[in-house]
């Protein structure tokens, strides 16, 4: 069972290399191009975590659960709750939580308060990025009960 984690850990930065960096687009472009790369790759998408409850992980495959976080703090926390549960359930072994870089968080921030502007609204919450992440995890890590990498994704 090992190997094949390692196989789809190892897609992971191919699927991420196909994803068109675009000076312009907001976040919900860069969710769309990463689930099409996702699936390209044949992850399985925005499935539930367990079956008694209506979260669902955005990528899996052999083992491996993949959540993509563009939200805030708060949701990015809930993540780590979808990766418990399905370690605990043995619906996955490993977890890979992908971020900002916190230049791209600002960017992307950036566009999502133009834009809410351009809407007449004035409210745009931050977004998380993998610097508060990194610096939060060893507050975290005691109750993850799994193996858990976190990337910081961006233009290079």
């Amino acid at each position: 069972r090992l190997m094949e984690q390692e196989s789809a850990l190892n897609e992971i930065p191919a699927v991420l290399r196909t994803v068109e960096y675009r000076h312009d687009e907001g976040q919900s472009h860069y969710n769309g191009a990463l689930s099409a790369s996702f699936r390209d790759w044949q992850w399985t998408c925005e499935r539930r975590v367990i079956p008694e409850l209506g979260l669902k992980c955005d990528f899996a495959k052999e083992g491996v659960q993949v959540e993509v976080e563009f939200g805030n703090a708060r949701t990015y926390y809930q993540d780590y709750i979808k990766f418990m549960l399905a370690y605990r359930r043995q619906v996955a072994e490993v977890g890979v939580l992908l971020v900002p870089s916190e230049s791209f968080a600002k960017h992307l921030c950036d566009i999502g308060r133009q834009r809410a502007r351009q809407k007449g609204r004035h409210l745009y919450s931050g977004m998380i990025h993998f610097e508060k992440v990194r610096r939060e995890f060893s507050h975290l890590e005691f109750m993850l009960t799994m193996p858990i990498a976190i990337a910081g994704i961006g233009p290079t």
